[in-house]
């Protein structure tokens, strides 16, 4: 456990285990969508974007195909917005589709 702004956490997982996750995520995508073609990996600002960006590269390579990745800030439609400081406002990047593209968020 760490301490953090005077708040106690927890570690969840550790870095081995967060490269085996997102392996075994990686994998599944694979399987389940029968290779990379036409999937677009999506993150939400803040962590889900750092997420998406390291699973692409998983996936690139498993397949030797880049996979579209893009970020979507959903900082003005949060309702807890009263609650928190104002933060800088990121942009969102959502790559551009084909008719059969999978989208898949990461949070």
């Amino acid at each position: 456990m760490s301490v953090t702004q005077g708040r106690l956490k927890a570690t969840v997982m550790d870095a081995d285990q967060i490269r085996r996750s997102l392996s075994r995520i990686a994998h599944e995508i694979v399987e389940r969508n029968r290779g990379t073609e036409d999937i677009v990996l999506v993150g939400i600002v803040a962590k889900g974007d750092h997420i998406a960006v390291r699973l692409a590269a998983k996936l690139l390579e498993l397949e030797g195909v880049p996979v579209a990745v893009g970020s979507l800030d959903i900082s003005q439609h949060r309702d807890d917005r009263h609650l928190r400081e104002p933060a800088h406002r990121a942009t969102s990047e959502v790559p551009r589709s084909t008719a059969r593209s999978s989208y898949l968020s990461m949070t």
